[in-house]
């Protein structure tokens, strides 16, 4: 009893002392001072100070409030209870271990001591803690909770228990400052359970008040305006003299609560007119009220700045005031609109005045939504670049990207309108100003999808790794040409110039032992199948025609307009282009000499668009970007061909030599492709190109869209504003947080424009040494220039070269079945030592022999480039062939046909060549040094001269012995021999060839008991081809004739008859040409028997 007896007496101890502040004599010791006694009490601090890491979690830290502080500590009993709490979710320790809170001592260092950790939800925890007194920095930790998002906002509510703190003591005013459209204001409030809040600006024009003025705080923190007690308004001018003045309680005339007694209302009596200086002030009493919300215990009243709105109207000093104008922003990224900027865009001077309405623009129908949503606007000083900020009181959805609009009221120095059909000045508002929107693209990711983006180049992205092999010196290479197929060319009209300048080498090599493959590229290493043909030999006259179709293919192709409009087909592929190279090369012993790589374009597409990879950008085929990897793999590439011990050439087209283009980190995309480098990458893009409305649409290249400033880079982050001309590229040099003013008078922009979102610069022939080593590429600067360029190059070995094709045909022109076309031997010579022999060696006269073809090729050197030698070939002939005498285009015959190719491009030209006097197997020409010269040399195989043969058989179609036979040249009949004398008799079968041409037959002697033919049988010897045919050439003995023809017999070249012979009797005895011809065919019929069947004529 005695210890419960002394509990009590203690407490009512306490209990008097604390009331009347006096310890009761000879009763207990005395307490101590109230500055140090115990009491259970809530303070909150409404978020964290920072977080701080253990390990890989993020662990709220606190600064405790001083004036929760006793002598600098504070002391939490056992018991005590700490509420954490969030919007956001956040997330408990997984190792209870770490159910633990750390806290500075008195002693200034880091404590730690256990703590339960209670899980309310997964925004709310409650932490009871044992006895612990903070000191030194005054923090505490709790390490049993991690944050997720780095935005998330704990709030930490102290329920102490016991513990100590200071005497209430009277606290200084709080003050904040706020902005609006009219300027700067602030709000001071007195502290205590009753505070005062007043709320004043100054005006820096002037201008008129009417309306209304209002004042509410940002949060009331407890308290309400007080009801029972007048709130004041009070306007002095600059000179400080009271100009209005108003007064009273909320709800009297004039006076009115607002915004649920955050604050009050003072409708003015009239318009008032106001001077710059002078001083708008609203004065409130308000009061704490128990159950109302508290956000922050250590503030005794509501907190600021809260909103201090006017209705005024600066005077105006512009020729055109109070204009109205519907602002609007092209279409740009997708995501969530925070607010918006507006821009001037022009040397216009204009103050922009108010925000009236914002909506979002249907490009489409032309339907304007209104944005519902509160929004804040603060406008730029008046003088300043004028500018107005606005943002929403939350995130406004627009998943179509359209325009968002807002009505602007400004002052201007000219009269400023949309276009209409009688006024086309283009004096609008997109003239002058720009709107530029606020979006979040990924709002449902959370900021950190857009940390860590960006993605460095390596140092040597832009060195090539093998060396690139040395031309090959001979003429007769294996060559690749390889064509840009991208819709660059289409649209720069060069079609015709990539196909006229590959035809032409075809055309000028195809007298040599060149063989020639075209390829043709767009966003797939070949962009059309049958305009491309591997490697294949010009002297093959078929080969020849497979390589020109496919060159004209792919003009055919590249014509169509439907392949410009073709989607995803059309960027620049150098990676795929080089492996079709690769592929033929590891699959065939010939492999490609060099390869010509015509191209007007950089690379801005690769391989990497296959399962797995992932393409710089997140392009795809209608790339036109220039990104890293797309240089890199296309290196790798011809380094693999390299390898292969094929030469690149690259020859850019078209291209200025001094432009330089960007090349792209792989973390900066297009806007179109922002989900997909999303869903590819798994982050956001450090950097995003958007190419607006008025951007030219067959540009090709980035630079020159960004000279023209219709083209920005962004960084992205939560809050980018997008809007023409403010992003990056103007920016590079300022904080990620910030953006410039558009800055509409830049027209060439330098390297600071690219070096945040790209790795540098190249122009078109480093590009192309990318591919083929430094030094190697060569530009031909117009698309008139290909020719020219390219055939410098790939002529360069074969020319002063003069290439002979051998073709055979038979008398009358047509081509035997199987000419004979190798071995044919030629000799050429000069008067100088300009011919080159099989070892390189200078002579005056060498010679050679067609190959299978039909081809034969003389190399010549000379001292100087503008030398001509006349060069003499002579053919060696060949039994029963002759040099076949040609028309040239002067109209002048000669042996040879010649035509020159000059390596500086352009039409082949024709060679005349000439005759060596009296020669019938050479012939002479002149060779410019610079030039291929094709002949074609022709040789005609002689008509056949063949034996004669005449058979004469019995009625059983035996022969007959002891008959003799002529054969005349038959006279202009054809019916009458004429001339000296016979040109065949019998017995010269085989040692007397005949000519073509019409004969008769005589017979001079005829078998015991047989007649001589009645008269001359009337035939002619022709060609078929160079065989000789007969046939009979009228009635004339015909009759007598049973059969005719080439002779088939062993050994025997030429024609033979076979005649029916007449026996005596049979015949009238006058005799003499054309009697009794009736019965002579009859009875040489019935004595021919069976072999009439038989007859047959040539």
């Amino acid at each position: 009893m005695k210890t419960k007896f002394m509990g009590v007496a203690a407490a009512l101890t306490a209990a008097l002392a604390l009331v009347f502040g006096v310890a009761i004599p000879g009763a207990l010791p005395s307490l101590p001072a109230p500055t140090a006694q115990a009491q259970d009490r809530s303070f909150t601090i409404a978020k964290q100070q920072k977080y701080t890491q253990k390990g890989d979690r993020h662990i709220p830290n606190y600064k405790i409030p001083a004036d929760q502080l006793s002598g600098g500590t504070l002391t939490l009993g056992a018991g005590t209870v700490v509420t954490l709490e969030s919007s956001t979710t956040f997330y408990s320790a997984p190792n209870p271990a770490d159910f633990t809170v750390y806290y500075t001592g008195t002693g200034g260092g880091w404590n730690e001591t256990q703590a339960t950790y209670k899980r309310v939800s997964g925004k709310k925890y409650e932490v009871t803690l044992p006895e612990i007194t903070i000191g030194g920095a005054a923090e505490i930790e709790f390490k049993g909770v991690h944050r997720g998002s780095p935005n998330t906002v704990i709030s930490a509510k102290f329920d102490v228990v016991g513990g100590t703190t200071q005497p209430p003591v009277t606290k200084p005013d709080r003050e904040w400052t706020g902005t609006d459209t009219h300027g700067q204001f602030t709000m001071r409030a007195t502290q205590g359970q009753e505070p005062t809040v007043t709320f004043s600006r100054k005006l820096g024009e002037d201008g008129t008040l009417s309306g209304a003025v209002e004042a509410w705080v940002a949060d009331q923190n407890g308290y309400d305006v007080d009801g029972a007690k007048a709130s004041k308004l009070r306007i002095t001018g600059p000179d400080g003299a009271v100009v209005y003045e108003a007064s009273g309680v909320p709800g009297s005339t004039g006076v009115a609560p607002i915004q649920n007694w955050a604050g009050v209302r003072f409708t003015l009596r009239d318009d008032l007119k106001v001077k710059a200086g002078s001083t708008i002030e609203i004065v409130s009493p308000y009061g704490f009220r128990q159950g109302n919300p508290v956000t922050d215990s250590s503030i005794q009243s509501p907190i600021g700045p809260g909103t201090f709105k006017i209705n005024f109207e600066k005077a105006s000093n512009f020729q055109y005031p109070n204009q109205r104008q519907a602002v609007c922003n092209p279409p740009t990224a997708q995501g969530d609109v925070n607010g918006f900027r507006i821009f001037p865009r022009s040397d216009a001077k204009r103050q922009i005045r108010e925000v009236r309405a914002v909506g979002i623009l249907d490009p489409d129908t032309g339907q304007l939504t209104r944005i519902n949503e509160p929004f804040d606007v603060v406008l730029s000083p008046s003088g300043v670049n004028d500018t107005a900020d606005v943002r929403f009181a939350k995130a406004v959805p627009n998943p179509d990207s359209h325009p968002v609009c807002a009505l602007v009221i400004f002052d201007a120095d000219r009269e400023i309108k949309p276009k209409s059909p009688g006024d086309q000045s283009g004096n609008q508002p997109a003239d002058h100003f720009t709107l530029a929107a606020r979006r979040d693209v990924y709002p449902k990711d959370g900021n950190e999808v857009y940390q860590n983006s960006q993605i460095e180049a390596s140092s040597d992205w832009d060195k090539s790794r093998v060396e690139n092999p040395k031309p090959a010196p001979r003429c007769g290479q294996n060559i690749a040409i390889v064509l840009d197929a991208s819709n660059s060319v289409i649209a720069k009209n060069g079609v015709d110039a990539e196909a006229n300048a590959a035809r032409r080498i075809v055309e000028a090599l195809s007298g040599t032992a060149t063989s020639v493959g075209v390829y043709n590229f767009a966003s797939a290493g070949t962009r059309f199948n049958d305009a491309k043909v591997a490697s294949t030999p010009l002297a093959d006259p078929e080969g020849k025609k497979r390589v020109l179709q496919a060159i004209e293919n792919y003009r055919r192709h590249m014509k169509d307009p439907a392949t410009l409009q073709s989607r995803g087909q059309g960027a620049t592929n150098w990676e795929g282009a080089l492996k079709e190279i690769a592929t033929y090369n590891s699959g065939n012993q010939n492999k490609y000499d060099v390869v010509y790589f015509v191209t007007d374009g950089f690379p801005t597409f690769s391989d990497s668009d296959k399962p797995g990879d992932k393409p710089g950008g997140g392009d795809n085929g209608s790339a036109g970007i220039v990104h890293v990897s797309d240089v890199t793999r296309a290196r790798d590439a011809a380094d693999t061909v390299k390898k292969q011990g094929t030469r690149i050439q690259p020859v850019l087209v078209n291209i200025p030599s001094n432009f330089k283009e960007p090349i792209a980190k792989d973390s900066t995309a297009e806007v179109r492709h922002l989900d997909r480098y999303r869903e590819l990458y798994k982050k956001s893009p450090a950097h995003a190109i958007m190419v607006w409305g008025t951007a030219d649409p067959n540009a090709t290249f980035v630079r020159d869209q960004l000279n023209s400033q219709t083209m920005d880079v962004f960084g992205l982050r939560e809050d980018t504003l997008w809007g023409q001309g403010l992003g990056d590229v103007l920016a590079s040099d300022t904080k990620p947080a910030k953006q410039p003013l558009p800055d509409n008078r830049r027209t060439v922009l330098s390297d600071r424009d690219w070096k945040t979102w790209a790795v540098g610069e190249r122009t078109a022939t480093q590009m192309g040494d990318i591919i083929s080593g430094s030094g190697t590429s060569v530009l031909a600067k117009t698309f008139d220039d290909l020719d020219r360029v390219l055939s410098q190059l790939a002529l360069a070995s074969c020319v002063g070269t003069v290439s002979l094709q051998k073709s055979v045909v038979m008398p009358g022109g047509k081509a035997p079945n199987k000419p004979q076309l190798e071995g044919w031997e030629f000799t050429a010579q000069t008067k100088g030592s300009y011919l080159l022999d099989p070892q390189g060696e200078r002579v005056n006269q060498t010679n050679g022999k067609t190959d299978k073809r039909g081809w034969l090729t003389f190399n010549l050197e000379t001292d100087t480039p503008d030398q001509k030698p006349t060069v003499r070939i002579t053919e060696k002939q060949k039994d029963g062939h002759s040099l076949l005498s040609q028309k040239q285009s002067d109209g002048s015959k000669a042996y040879a046909v010649c035509t020159a190719h000059s390596n500086k491009g352009g039409e082949a030209k024709q060679v005349i060549v000439k005759t060596p006097v009296n020669s019938t197997e050479a012939f002479e020409l002149e060779v410019d040094a610079d030039s291929i010269v094709n002949c074609s040399v022709v040789n005609q195989m002689d008509p056949e001269k063949g034996f004669f043969r005449v058979e004469k058989v019995d009625e059983n179609g035996e022969p007959l012995g002891g008959s003799s036979f002529e054969v005349w040249r038959a006279d202009s009949t054809g019916t009458k021999p004429t001339g000296d004398g016979p040109v065949w008799r019998t017995g010269q079968e085989s040692t007397v060839r005949m000519d073509q041409g019409n004969y008769v037959l005589i017979e001079t002697k005829a078998p015991g008991g047989y007649s001589l033919l009645p008269q001359p049988i009337a035939f002619r010897i022709g060609l078929d081809g160079v065989k000789q045919t007969i046939e009979l050439t009228g009635k004339q003995g015909a009759s007598f004739v049973l059969e005719s023809g080439p002779d088939e017999k062993t050994g025997r070249t030429g024609t033979f008859m076979k005649i029916a012979n007449v026996t005596v009797g049979e015949l009238p005895k006058t005799g003499g040409y054309g009697v009794g011809l009736v019965g002579l065919i009859g009875a040489a019929l019935a004595g021919a028997g069976l072999l009439l069947g038989r007859r047959k004529t040539a």
